[in-house]
């Protein structure tokens, strides 16, 4: 009886380390499914990997966010990834509207529409938000270029479709946001030299000489 009992006490300890054993590894793969790295190393092989790099192994590094799913945007769905290329979508929505920006985020991530989402909340954002809609109202959706204001189911999945997104999602989980559009620098202000006629006092490539001299007479023959 000893035997036996002592037996089942290390069976029971074994039970326990392989449980933990499970336990840590499952938590391990959550936490690493969360970010990727893209590397490129010094003979220019490209590697992706869960943890940074070493800093005199990579040339350049890109970190990418994964979804729940674990996709980066090189891993969507071909259907998905097509649809993402030729007609990106933009939601713009604002702090004060929560139930029509709610529901046309729900709409999207039903269908597993990757996008990218601008809070109108400053002057900046109302200036892009008019500029893309031609309008003030949010919520409003960008689908490459077909604009729809306001929240109507029917107007949005139209509008989804004819771009190509599946009806319904095919990520496990949320879809991967889009990343948010690179502000452009803004050009150089002219000075009036720049803008000057060729030939003209102050202007590029004239030799400089004193403002409004009187021009000579040419010499009598």
């Amino acid at each position: 009886m000893r035997e036996i009992s002592m037996r089942d006490t290390s069976m029971r300890a074994r039970l326990a380390v392989i449980v933990a054993l499970g336990v840590a590894v499952i938590a391990s793969t959550q936490t690493g499914a969360q970010q990727m790295y893209r590397w490129v190393d010094q003979d220019g092989k490209v590697h992706y990997t869960q943890n940074p790099p070493p800093r005199d192994a990579a040339k350049s590094v890109q970190q990418r966010r994964l979804s729940q799913g674990g996709q980066t945007e090189e891993q969507m769905p071909f259907a998905v990834r097509q649809a993402v290329t030729n007609f990106p979508v933009t939601l713009f929505t604002a702090p004060d509207c929560p139930r029509g920006c709610n529901e046309a985020r729900a709409l999207l991530a039903k269908r597993g529409v990757p996008y990218r989402e601008i809070s109108v909340s400053d002057e900046a954002s109302s200036e892009t938000l008019k500029k893309m809609t031609g309008d003030m109202r949010v919520p409003a959706i960008l689908v490459g270029r077909t604009v729809q204001k306001g929240f109507e189911e029917g107007a949005f999945n139209n509008a989804l479709d004819s771009a190509g997104y599946p009806q319904t999602s095919l990520f496990v989980g949320k879809p991967p946001a889009l990343p948010s559009p690179t502000p452009q620098p803004k050009p150089a202000a002219t000075t009036a030299a720049e803008t000057a006629p060729p030939g003209a006092p102050g202007a590029p490539g004239t030799p400089p000489g004193p403002a409004n001299a009187p021009q000579q007479a040419p010499p009598a023959k």
